[in-house]
């Protein structure tokens, strides 16, 4: 079976994630569980989303889980990440964790496909 999708279409494969669908302001939405882990997409396109993220995951509000820039994406297979694209130089995804009680931005090596 093949899942996919970009912003809501994506975070709601994962366990939790952050959105901007309710009204007002970005919040914690609750997925599918499909994917382990929490995921924020548009990292690097909407201004909020980045600190947001970081300080949901190193509060503990928020598992440990990818962000992907706009133009990025992740092939995971059995929950375990197999291949990470993306389609605009510059894109990155990462794996974001506690590490030392801090958020820790892990970038995810990629292949440019056009």
């Amino acid at each position: 079976i093949v899942l996919g999708g970009a912003c809501a279409g994506s975070l709601c494969w994962f366990e939790e994630g952050t959105t901007d669908s309710r009204p007002k302001e970005l919040t914690i939405v609750q997925g599918l569980g499909f994917l382990k882990g929490s995921h924020c997409p548009h990292y690097d396109a909407e201004p909020g989303r980045r600190p947001l993220y970081l300080r949901l995951i190193e509060s503990g509000q928020m598992k440990p889980g990818y962000a992907c820039d706009n133009d990025a994406g992740i092939y995971f297979e059995d929950n375990t990440v197999k291949r990470v694209v993306t389609a605009r130089e510059g894109a990155k995804t990462y794996y974001v964790s506690v590490v030392g009680g801090k958020a820790s931005e892990k970038i995810l090596p990629s292949e440019l496909i056009k």
